[in-house]
């Protein structure tokens, strides 16, 4: 579930989860949110500031799947299934800037942002000798992101967006 609402002094806070349930082995709990500021209004130009940032957790079998554990060509064969945990640890700001056009039913925006990554990997994985692998990864990197989109509106009640989102660093 996502939900939006607006603050005091023209602020909008976003907040969204998804749950802990278990799906086809994978289970996530993440939570992100956002805090954001609009101004202005020259002509139909809006500018926006956001601060956002995104925490929790997703169990999978990322190391070690049932078809690389029946593999003999596998390092995971005749082990265990891993249990793998990433957590994404994401924090950023974002400025955009977008107007309308075609009379208000074509708006485009562009933005600028930095982020700041986290990420820690924990392997969870057991190998058919019975030893233990539970190695970490932990990686800090801070990231220049672009970014641009649209949205049309198609009727009054419907309307399509769509975004590139670029980190040039990566």
């Amino acid at each position: 579930p996502r939900l939006g609402l607006p603050l005091p002094v023209g602020l909008a806070l976003e907040a969204s989860w998804v749950p802990p349930v278990r799906v086809r082995g994978i289970k996530a709990n993440l939570i992100g949110i956002s805090v954001e500021k609009a101004f202005g209004d020259l002509d139909g130009l809006v500018a926006a500031l956001r601060v956002h940032a995104t925490f929790g957790s997703v169990s999978a079998p990322i190391t070690c799947d049932d078809e690389a554990v029946e593999d003999p060509s596998s390092e995971c064969f005749g082990g265990t299934r891993s249990d793998d945990k990433l957590s994404p640890n994401i924090m950023g700001i974002d400025f955009a800037v977008g107007g309308p056009l075609a009379g208000g039913r074509f708006r485009p925006y562009g933005g600028v942002g930095y982020n700041r990554l986290q990420p820690r990997f924990q392997v969870d994985y057991t190998n058919r000798f019975g030893e233990l692998d539970d190695r970490r990864v932990e990686v800090n990197l801070d990231r220049f992101v672009m970014f641009g989109g649209a949205t049309w509106q198609t009727t009054g009640r419907l309307s399509v967006t769509g975004e590139l989102y670029t980190a040039p660093a990566d």
